[in-house]
């Protein structure tokens, strides 16, 4: 049977010990912040790094995991027995990472397929976490693939910024980029498209009203597709994701809550914080084995 190593960059803010549970290789993300270089997630805890986010006088910046850096990444697989490796990547609409994984791969000891994940932090991490599951319970590279991919073209990714000025300042804004000049006590809410780009859903006019509405395009959803599985997420806040996770529970959605994940260093430079957000997916069924 084949023995697959699966390898994602560190954008989709799992744990250091998640990484270790699922059997997963991370690549962390560059962070520069006042002239500093920090790898996430293994240098700078979320806490550290949005503390330092407000008090500096620069924009942090951040750049993808270095080709070497993948290359290492598919050796270490190499190393531990793998005789295949899935390398799942933040959207590709968000960064170059995807493009540069594409350019590597041939250069592996053993196949590597390459997939774009098409979101970024919670919304990735339910990816890769499923990704992990179903290579555990002995599906072929192709099983997975397959499995992996439908999982990505079910997921949603709605969220809260309590301001765009990162987002836009970072050049990862999109077409969000129009909303900054009317923000004031307006709250948009966002979303991942299917494309892995982030885009405009509504504006409400402040988070009360956005946390309903977005709690109810999640609604809208369930009540068309059937139950989902989903995760809360916040930038620097946890109370903001309790609030909203109240909100939903009024709703008595169909679904299974996951956890509550914080948004880590290298997406948290771009989402600011105070955010707040939900993705979710649904279950494919599995490849038979």
């Amino acid at each position: 049977m084949t023995k697959i190593g699966i390898v994602a960059d560190s954008t989709c803010d799992l744990t250091p010990q998640q990484y270790e549970d699922l059997d997963v290789v991370c690549l962390p993300t560059p962070v520069y912040i006042d002239g500093v270089t920090y790898l996430d997630p293994y240098e700078l805890s979320p806490d550290q790094f949005y503390e330092m986010l407000v008090s500096s006088d620069t924009l942090p910046k951040t750049s993808q995991p270095s080709q070497m850096v993948m290359l290492e990444g598919f050796k270490r697989c190499a190393q531990q027995g793998c005789d295949h490796v899935l390398f799942i990547t933040i959207s590709s609409k968000m960064s170059g990472t995807y493009r540069s994984a594409q350019v590597i791969a041939p250069e592996s000891p053993i196949p590597v397929t390459v997939i774009d994940a098409k979101t970024v932090s919670v919304g990735f991490g339910h990816i890769v976490a499923e990704a992990a599951r179903v290579r555990d319970r002995g599906a072929s590279i192709e099983e997975l693939v397959a499995y992996v991919e439908a999982i990505i073209a079910s997921h949603h990714t709605y969220c809260i910024l309590d301001t765009l000025h990162y987002l836009v300042k970072g050049g990862r804004a999109g077409k969000t980029a129009s909303l900054a000049a009317s923000l004031l006590s307006i709250k948009p809410i966002l979303q991942v498209s299917y494309e892995g780009e982030m885009l405009p859903v509504k504006k409400c006019r402040g988070r009360h009203r956005a946390m309903h509405d977005m709690a109810r395009l999640v609604e809208q959803y369930v009540k068309k597709n059937g139950p989902i599985y989903y995760s809360l997420m916040y930038s620097s806040n946890p109370s903001l994701a309790f609030e909203f996770s109240n909100v939903l529970e009024n709703l008595a959605l169909s679904g299974t809550k996951l956890g509550l994940s914080v948004v880590g260093p290298a997406v948290g430079t771009y989402v600011a914080p105070e955010g707040v957000g939900i993705s979710f997916y649904q279950r494919p069924r599995m490849p038979r084995m």
